[in-house]
């Protein structure tokens, strides 16, 4: 599937904000006390958040899965945390 142009604009918007964001000294140690860091916080996560949906759309689901050393016990994990999700 191609990206359309509205998507592409958002993409590019999305990775614009999270460098904005993240160039700030919001998230340092001295000042993470400061009133809008939750909310720069919560903006972080929306663009993350809308990134991987586009992701999701045009290519495939993200899912870690290179990362992670697949053993049994995962495999149990796994079952256990689909099997709790409403039908």
């Amino acid at each position: 599937m191609e990206l359309d142009a509205y998507d592409r604009s958002e993409i590019i918007t999305d990775i614009h904000r999270i460098e904005e964001i993240l160039t700030t000294d919001i998230f340092e140690c001295r000042i993470c006390r400061h009133p809008l860091a939750l909310s720069a916080f919560i903006e972080l996560m929306i663009c993350l958040y809308d990134l991987m949906c586009k992701v999701e759309k045009y290519c495939r689901r993200i899912d870690f899965v290179d990362d992670v050393i697949n053993t049994v016990k995962i495999q149990k994990m796994k079952v256990n945390r689909y099997s709790m999700l409403p039908a």
